[in-house]
């Protein structure tokens, strides 16, 4: 299931929006899971506390923290995550792909061009999907789960390994050129 996320400082915004998804839901007949942040702190809590999202459409022009230092903030521990910027001003498209910004969407946004732009980022995310696989493996000592990587792409292979020496616990990398 794909999660999405909306954050704006605008409660009728977030409304809006949520309308817009479940619309977009019932007509593609996508299963979406959804949360909603009325400020980018609340957002960056959760996600801290472990919360993952694979598209985020984040307001960029909030009290206290803008959209873009957020977005620079989460790049810092989540670089996958779509980041798509809704907002009334042209002013930070620019610096919006300085953070990886997936689109830069100008409010307010139509049923149209909200249907467009989702079709286009789930198709990015299946994408995505299907270029990586990760593997949750059970360890018998004091660590409950270790997730390992693999992602290949047509110059890289790169391969993660976990290993649990007593109660060390080591990650090596292994990157390789593939010709």
């Amino acid at each position: 299931m794909t999660k999405v996320a909306f954050c704006d400082d605008d409660s009728a915004v977030l409304r809006e929006l949520r309308l817009l998804l479940e619309q977009y839901r019932a007509d593609r007949d996508e299963e979406l899971d959804c949360a909603m942040f009325h400020s980018p702190l609340e957002l960056i809590h959760s996600m801290e506390r472990g919360a993952g999202f694979d598209i985020l459409f984040l307001d960029v022009l909030m009290p206290g923290v803008n959209g873009i230092d957020t977005a620079s903030e989460i790049r810092a521990f989540d670089k996958a995550v779509k980041i798509i910027f809704l907002t009334s001003s042209a002013e930070f498209a620019v610096q919006s792909y300085a953070v990886g910004a997936y689109f830069y969407q100008l409010k307010p946004i139509w049923k149209e061009s909200f249907f467009r732009l989702m079709d286009s980022v789930l198709a990015a995310c299946e994408k995505e999907q299907l270029d990586s696989i990760v593997l949750t493996a059970e360890q018998q000592d004091s660590f409950s789960q270790e997730s390992i990587c693999f992602s290949r792409s047509s110059t890289f292979l790169l391969s993660l390994w976990a290993v649990n020496l007593s109660s060390v616990k080591a990650c090596v990398m292994y990157l390789a050129y593939v010709s």
